[in-house]
């Protein structure tokens, strides 16, 4: 997936609330959810970590990430990286350098996530807050 870099730093956010269309039921047959019924997941399951989308083709955005990513885990909150791009050129060599860099795993941004989740810039950081996803867009730096 392909995000532009954030032109200006701002906040908004995403309600990840849906209807359920038809009764949910368990294995067991118990009743999950009803038809009709409105469920929240942020609700339901908040993140406990912080999400950082950024794009592995900016030298800046790496930099950033790790920069925010450090913040965020000096109060002990989890962080989980999304790269949303890397240069292809050297097969997986650069996915690699990448993961060396930021010191864990990185994951790779999917469309029906982005969509999802309503990123449309990078680099965002996702965090939940009284029912709502929060996205974050940073300004890189040139």
């Amino acid at each position: 997936v392909s995000l532009t870099p954030a032109k200006k730093n701002r906040r908004y956010s995403v309600d990840l609330t849906v209807l359920v269309t038809k009764d949910i039921r368990g294995p067991n047959g118990k009743l999950i959810a009803k038809a009709g019924q409105r469920l929240n997941p942020v609700n339901m399951m908040p993140l406990t970590s912080t999400i950082i989308v950024f794009s592995g083709l900016s030298k800046n955005e790496i930099a950033l990430a790790i920069k925010e990513g450090e913040k965020i885990k000096k109060t002990n909150r989890p962080v989980v990286f999304i790269m949303t791009e890397f240069d292809i050129t050297d097969g997986f060599d650069e996915y690699q350098r990448i993961e060396e860099k930021i010191g864990q795993k990185v994951y790779l941004l999917n469309l029906q996530l982005a969509k999802r989740y309503n990123i449309q810039h990078t680099l965002s950081m996702l965090t939940t807050k009284n029912g709502l996803m929060w996205v974050q867009e940073i300004k890189p730096d040139a």
